[in-house]
């Protein structure tokens, strides 16, 4: 084979994808080329390589399309999150108000107080990993020091 000897490669192949990455219609012919090419038989590490990225993203890529076909390669916008739309409805409306609503005899906490609160109560959490019932000296109502 003839390879060419380019002296910024690697930022080349970068700016290249970039720039192809901002049509969606390519990224879709993308992820249908790639997906093709791995059903072939050429192994995810190479296309990884090739493509600049991750064997994750093809995985993902892979599964999308042998599950729901070509519009779910469509719709899929970076990584899947982790939380169902209902749960991350129920965080922001708790976040939305203030301690005194969740029974908390102060107005206000600071977030990480807050957050770990607010985990210990919704979530079964482990006796060894549980937050004392005093979060940054605010005490639930009810609860004896």
């Amino acid at each position: 084979m003839n390879f060419r000897e380019v002296a910024n490669k690697d930022q080349l192949l970068k700016k290249i994808t970039q720039e192809l990455d901002k049509s969606p219609e390519f990224r879709l012919y993308t992820r249908l080329a790639f997906v093709r090419i791995a059903l072939a038989g050429l192994p995810v590490e190479v296309l990884a390589t090739l493509s600049g990225k991750s064997k994750s993203s093809i995985n993902l890529w892979i599964r999308l399309f042998t599950e729901s076909g070509t519009e779910a390669l469509q719709l899929h916008q970076g990584k899947l999150p982790k939380l169902c739309t209902s749960q991350m409805e129920q965080i922001r409306y708790d976040f939305n108000h203030v301690p005194s609503d969740f029974g908390y005899s102060k107005k206000r906490l600071d977030r990480g107080a807050a957050q770990r609160a607010y985990f210990k109560d919704v979530q079964s959490v482990p006796p060894s990993q549980a937050v004392p019932e005093d979060v940054g000296g605010i005490q639930k109502k009810g609860v004896d020091a």
